[in-house]
């Protein structure tokens, strides 16, 4: 967030709460999603709150559920409104929920850059729950700059401020902090300091808590699942397999569908080898995701990798991809979607701007001062644009690396399905001898057997010899490869050729062989680093480093330099990425 937004979004909380005093009567639970979006749906419409408080109630759920990219635009939404911004004290806590969402979507370096401008803010209202929470956002933005020792130091810090604060708002937050630093430390393997931690949180616990303590709309449930989950992957990680199993336990008591997000668990399941708790924690997922229809919900992605890590652990290779390729297709509609909202937003906005800049004008008919405030408002733009294309580029470096070991696992996995396949043929295996003819006894046919008609079974043991060789004997690394060459080789009619790759692969016969050699590209920018580009697409039989470059970027979302870089990273540097929290 720029300076400018950080001064737009200190105005606002006085008024939620005493607008929230209206709600007295109208009790809800925000586990329930169904009956809240109802109850909010109807509020909106009877005008019994107004849009700064639907956007705030909105802005917790979306945030409880994962779905921070929805929550951090909601919170705008309400800092931007109008009644609400002759509040600096309520803008402020509002700023806060806003950059824990860049903390959930580890955008730090937006954190650090609004931070000393948040601090001076908060200082002078003397909040204590923004006072407090201060050296926790130090904390993490040291701790993912190197000095992770300053990062813990400053996260306990924190916690030990909160625990002093009276605010009604500060239980969330300490469980909020806890959570994190409990995570940190076990990525670290510092088992005793995670082990002490998790204490202190149960000691917190224990105390009574009221409804409207509930500032990050995380109900007692949804923070006792995340302790216990916690507590089982410390305990195994250092030894107490028993102890482990215990708590792994209390998990499960506590573990329903409306208890959205299971990766607190994912290390103790795969450590433990739970992949069949894997997929059962994976299908509730969904299926409350889809009876909820929100399957857009951005730990949806998360949900399908974990599935197809566990059906690759058990040996079901078809499976796993298929949960690939359906993370990739969740991935996809995201992006697509998140930037249509995007898109949306900037409208609104400018809407929202023109309005106002409008009304200025007949309030002050001085057209120095319009023209001012209008190139004020085109550098505006021009700063926001810029400040989010370089936000953008940073999440994109942040998600190279998750993107390239999710490459390389497809790849793995996909190699492993094909020699399970092989591995189960039968033995009726493609004469190779040339010039094969119907038999005369049509009732003797193995296409009849399988429900083909002869001339589709010699179809199709036709194309199973042709890709055999295009595979085997690697013909899509030469360059010189064509159509011609395959028509001639394989007597395959003219007029058939690009209808058979259409049936029995299901894309056209370019992209089949560009995939093959992109894939053979994949492996060896990873295997073979003192390669350059424009010899390994020499070696995969792709004409230039220009193609090379245009293919590599639209099948997989990064350059080859870019995937090299990752993929050649140290193996520990990839398990900390994997570690991270969503």
């Amino acid at each position: 967030m720029t300076i400018i937004a950080m001064i737009i979004a200190f105005m606002a909380f006085y008024s939620v709460r005493s607008t929230a005093s209206n709600m007295k009567s109208k009790s809800y639970s925000t586990s329930d999603y169904r009956s809240l979006t109802k109850l909010l749906n109807d509020l909106n419409l009877d005008n019994k709150l107004p849009p700064h408080q639907i956007n705030l109630i909105k802005g917790d759920i979306s945030f409880s559920r994962g779905n921070y990219f929805e929550a951090q635009k909601y919170y705008k939404r309400s800092i931007n409104d109008k009644a609400i911004r002759d509040s600096l004290n309520l803008l402020l806590q509002l700023e806060f929920k806003l950059m824990l969402c860049f903390d959930r979507m580890e955008d730090f370096s937006l954190i650090a850059h609004s931070l000393d401008e948040f601090s001076a803010t908060a200082h002078r209202l003397a909040n204590p729950e923004c006072l407090a929470a201060i050296p926790y956002l130090k904390g993490k933005v040291a701790y993912y700059s190197g000095e992770k020792e300053k990062g813990f130091k400053l996260m306990k810090q924190s916690i030990e401020r909160m625990k002093k604060t009276d605010e009604s708002m500060s239980y969330d937050y300490l469980m909020y902090f806890y959570n994190n630093l409990v995570k940190l430390l076990q990525r670290n393997r510092m088992g005793n300091e995670a082990l002490a931690t998790l204490k202190e949180m149960k000691n917190i616990m224990r105390k009574p808590r009221q409804q409207s303590s509930m500032s990050l709309a995380f109900s007692d449930d949804t923070w006792m699942k995340e302790f216990y989950g916690l507590y089982a992957i410390t305990l195994q990680r250092m030894g107490y397999t028993e102890e482990a199993t215990v708590y792994y336990n209390k998990f499960l008591s506590l573990t329903h569908v409306q208890i959205y997000d299971y990766s607190c668990i994912e290390s103790y399941l795969f450590e433990k080898k739970l992949y069949d708790d894997v997929i059962r924690f994976g299908q509730l997922r969904l299926n409350y995701l889809s009876s909820m229809n929100d399957t857009l919900n951005s730990s949806i992605g998360g949900v399908y990798r974990l599935l197809a890590k566990a059906y690759a652990q058990k040996g079901m290779y078809e499976e796993a991809l298929r949960c690939f390729e359906l993370m990739d297709e969740a991935s996809e509609e995201q992006k697509r979607m998140g930037e249509l909202s995007a898109m949306d937003e900037l409208s609104a906005n400018y809407s929202t701007y023109i309005d106002e800049l409008e009304k200025q004008r007949k309030e002050h008919d001085n057209r120095m001062l319009n023209l001012f405030i209008i190139s004020g408002f085109i550098a505006l733009m021009i700063v926001l644009s810029i400040s989010r294309t370089i936000r953008h580029n940073r999440i994109i470096k942040q998600k190279n690396r998750l993107l390239v070991k999710t490459i390389n696992e497809l790849r793995e996995t996909k190699e492993k399905a094909k020699r399970q396949k092989e591995e189960q043929k039968n033995d009726d295996i493609l004469d190779d001898t040339a010039g094969e003819n119907y038999p005369e006894n049509p009732s003797l046919s193995p296409g009849n057997a399988n429900g083909e008609t002869i001339a589709e079974y010699y179809e199709r043991r036709m194309f199973e010899r042709m890709n055999r060789d295009i595979i085997e004997k690697k013909l899509y690394l030469d360059p010189a490869l064509s159509r011609t060459m395959l028509l001639d080789k394989y007597n395959i009619p003219r007029n058939n050729f690009s209808s058979l790759f259409q049936k029995y692969v299901g894309t056209s016969y370019s992209k089949y062989i560009n995939n093959l050699r992109l894939e053979q590209a994949a492996k060896m920018l990873k295997e073979q680093p003192n390669y350059t580009i424009e010899s390994i697409a020499n070696d995969c039989g792709i004409a230039s480093v220009a193609t090379l470059y245009r293919l590599f970027s639209k099948k997989y979302g990064m350059t080859p330099t870019e995937y090299r870089q990752v993929a050649l990273l140290p193996e520990d540097s990839e398990e900390d990425n994997d570690d991270t929290e969503n």
